[in-house]
């Protein structure tokens, strides 16, 4: 944890930062305790940065199975989309159509990008 924020830092990456990951890695922060037996709160763990935890983030598959932990400034995530959400509404569909429903579908033409690669780091925990 502490080489990621000192990563950013030596890259003269300012802004607030901050961390994502997953329950599992979150669960195994709680669980961490001092040489006296004393449990270590997360804010210390993570040195006082904001965490975000999601089940969107993935383990990582091998053996031992890993756990992502990504810090970064969240600012330079660039996400993009094109036009606007697209509507079809099908009122034939077999699924619907006998019931006087209608099934209808939304679509997003999108695409995520890092501005400033540097701005990010990434362990497997």
């Amino acid at each position: 944890v502490a080489d990621m924020i000192a990563a950013l830092e030596m890259d003269d990456v300012t802004g607030t930062a901050a961390f994502l990951t997953n329950p599992t890695v979150v669960n195994t922060a709680r669980k961490l305790k001092d040489a006296d037996g004393h449990q270590i709160a997360l804010a210390e763990t993570f040195h006082g940065q904001r965490l975000e935890v999601t089940t969107q983030v993935p383990s990582i598959a091998g053996t031992p199975v890993k756990q992502a932990l990504i810090y970064g400034l969240w600012s330079e995530l660039v996400v993009g989309y094109w036009s606007a959400v697209d509507v079809l509404v099908n009122p034939y569909h077999a699924d619907v159509a006998s019931n006087g429903g209608a099934l209808i579908h939304a679509f997003l033409d999108a695409d995520v990008a890092v501005r400033h690669v540097e701005a990010f780091r990434y362990a497997a925990v």
